[in-house]
């Protein structure tokens, strides 16, 4: 959920972040480019479409073709979605996870914060 504000999972930030909507955490990414360390959280929306436009989204000029290929990414509006570190801590105020222990029982933790400050 966005830290600017809450609402329906209709409205949308103007980065393409759904409001009130629960995102999938898939993974990181961390590496240097060009003398710069780069650390990419990868998310998913379930609902198969819609994606951060800021920096590192599937269609910025700094995914190299070697980059795409190696972490296939694409330019489609799969869902599937990177976006900086700093900026996940900026556009999100709670983290939760959950994984699964067998095939009935779950474990959860949450992180909650205020990542403004």
């Amino acid at each position: 959920m966005s830290s600017s504000n809450s609402g329906s999972d209709t409205n949308k930030s103007s980065t393409g972040i759904v409001q009130g909507h629960a995102y999938t955490f898939a993974g990181v990414l961390e590496f240097n480019q060009n003398g710069n360390n780069v650390r990419l959280c990868k998310l998913r929306n379930p609902w198969g479409e819609g994606e951060w436009k800021g920096p590192w989204c599937d269609n910025d000029s700094r995914w190299t073709p070697e980059l795409r290929q190696k972490y296939n990414v694409n330019r489609e509006d799969d869902g599937d979605f990177y976006m900086p570190y700093e900026e996940y801590l900026r556009e999100y105020r709670a983290t939760s996870f959950a994984m699964e222990e067998n095939a009935e029982k779950y474990k959860h933790s949450q992180i909650k914060s205020d990542f403004t400050n």
